[in-house]
């Protein structure tokens, strides 16, 4: 018999273990079955050891004793704690809340990521065709979650579901497809399978299910891809941009070092894109969205000029990056808005151009105007190697809005006749110059004009902001309602350090020979001191 109590006496700790199990998942699952089943197993333990264990607790002077009063301490103290533990994980499964504490927060989605995701209105998916499941890219999906409970994610093996894979047209292990739930018919409507078909309908099934990428073990999942894939489809509406060609200005087919990478990302981001020869044509296409006058080296002709007024006073939107000693033939347009490229080039004698392995002549942009364009930059970085500041006066129904900003130490310097740059480095700071703007006219015409056109071309359209700047402002010429204006992916900085060869060298004698030896010798010198 005592046997059997020293057995039941030890079952108050499994006791209070099960009873706060139970507790602590009713909380936090709604008392199912599992916290109910938990919490009575544990209260029956608790009371089978009370009543039967030899705690003599009915005794005389039992709550008196030393080893009481420690052991009930000691019980008060277990509890606390498990009851702290409970209420703490309670309120994290109850409110989700992180503190991202990396440098350049780079676990925490983007503004437009944030903003794309929130504005879905309809219950939508990500598929994974991919039998292994990358940690990486679920903490990415989960980012995504937090923001709108209305997106999931499902990873599917394409071998062991065949049919789901061919259902969508996947052609590799790895495809990741984006895709809106179909609405729920009403009831008394027809069922979508067996409504008839229309031109409407077709082209909603054919964007219901969007290609995102290819992911791999050397390539993850990009939020930038992923969220111009929700945007696209959250919104039916594309646009058209058209860039003016037949003057020298960048190529945009790839033939040639020009703006391939602008296009491309243009056309990934629900644009057509095209060239446009106005030598061949005497109007604007009607379909044009956005016209994008990108360095011509050589001055439009004036009926071209014409054609292009014309187009912004019927309520177009024009894009014009103009470089220096270059005469466009766009300069009395440009000055009837209210904007004159001056003759001179900005010098940023901050140093800003050396961290992208640029000189003085390509000024550092941090500081951005307060514009849709330019809002979500906060102080990334942007440049522009060999700018032109630009003079920006009131016109009357002309809003304009500057979006770009040298810091103030820059000044202004001409080019020689060889269009060589001598650079004056004691020379007075006369900044900020602006380098962009955003204008706003009658009928809803817009222009946007930035004083360089070689930032967004091919090999530098990826580097900091560059590209950002470019795609905002053909988004917002665009536009298109609630268009997605970009804004760059965070970037891990390199934090590794690169030494020379006498430096490696120095290290690792240092590290297995000097500290070593440092420490045996300073041990023996004490133990001698000792003796």
């Amino acid at each position: 018999m005592k046997n059997i109590q020293g057995l039941l006496k030890h079952l108050i700790w499994p006791g209070i273990a099960l009873t706060t199990a139970g507790i602590v998942v009713g909380l936090l699952n709604n008392w199912t079955l599992v916290a109910v089943a938990l919490l009575v197993v544990g209260l029956l333990l608790l009371v089978a050891s009370i009543a039967a264990g030899d705690f003599g607790v009915f005794k005389l002077g039992f709550w008196q004793r030393r080893s009481t009063q420690a052991g009930t301490n000691a019980a008060v103290s277990v509890l606390s704690v498990l009851v702290i533990l409970g209420i703490i994980n309670f309120i994290g499964a109850r409110y989700d809340s992180r503190i991202d504490l990396t440098d350049g927060q780079l676990l925490t989605l983007s503004p437009v990521s944030q903003e794309v995701v929130r504005n879905l209105e309809t219950p939508t998916q990500v598929l994974i065709f991919s039998s292994n499941a990358d940690l990486r890219d679920q903490q990415l999906l989960e980012n995504y979650r937090r923001y709108n409970s209305d997106l999931s994610y499902e990873y599917i093996d394409p071998f062991a579901n065949p049919e789901q894979a061919q259902a969508l047209g996947v052609t590799a292990e790895g495809e990741v497809y984006v895709q809106a739930e179909p609405a729920q018919a009403e009831p008394g409507q027809a069922e979508p399978d067996q409504a008839q078909p229309t031109e409407e309908t077709l082209e909603d099934t054919d964007n219901q299910a969007l290609l995102v990428q290819t992911v791999d073990l050397q390539e993850r999942l990009s939020e930038r891809q992923l969220t111009n894939k929700l945007a696209q489809l959250s919104q039916n509406e594309t646009a058209t941009a058209y860039f003016l060609q037949g003057h020298d200005e960048y190529a945009i087919d790839g033939s040639r070092p020009g703006l391939f990478e602008a296009a491309s990302r243009l056309a990934s981001e629900n644009f057509t894109v095209a060239p446009l020869n106005l030598a061949e044509s005497d109007r604007i296409p009607e379909d044009a969205d956005v016209v994008i006058v990108a360095g011509p080296q050589q001055a439009l002709f004036e009926t071209e000029v014409i054609i292009l007024q014309d187009y912004l006073e019927s309520g177009g939107s024009l894009l014009v990056m103009v470089d220096p000693r270059v005469e466009t033939g766009l300069e009395a347009l440009m000055n009837q808005w209210g904007v004159v490229p001056e003759e001179t080039v900005v010098i940023d004698t901050s140093d800003g151009g050396q961290l992208v392995g640029l000189g003085p002549a390509a000024p550092l942009v941090t500081d951005y105007g307060d514009h849709p364009i330019t809002e979500a930059f906060d102080q990334g970085r942007s440049f522009f190697p060999v700018a032109r500041p630009l003079q920006i006066s009131e016109v009357a129904n002309i809003e304009a809005d500057p979006l770009l900003f040298t810091n103030q130490n820059s000044h202004t310097q001409a080019l020689s006749n060889d269009a060589e740059l001598s650079i004056d480095p004691n020379r007075p700071p006369e900044g900020p110059f602006a380098l962009g703007v955003a204008l706003s006219g009658p009928d809803e015409a817009r222009m946007v004009v930035i004083g360089n056109s070689s930032f967004a071309t091919d090999g530098l359209f990826d580097q900091q902001l560059n590209g950002d700047v470019f795609l905002n402002a053909v988004s917002w010429l665009s536009k298109i309602e609630n268009p997605t204006l970009e804004i760059r992916p965070k970037e891990v900085t390199n934090r590794r350090l690169n030494m020379t060869v006498q430096q490696q060298i120095l290290l690792t004698v240092l590290a297995l020979i000097g500290l070593p030896l440092a420490g045996l010798v300073g041990a023996g010198t004490l133990w001698l001191r000792r003796r």
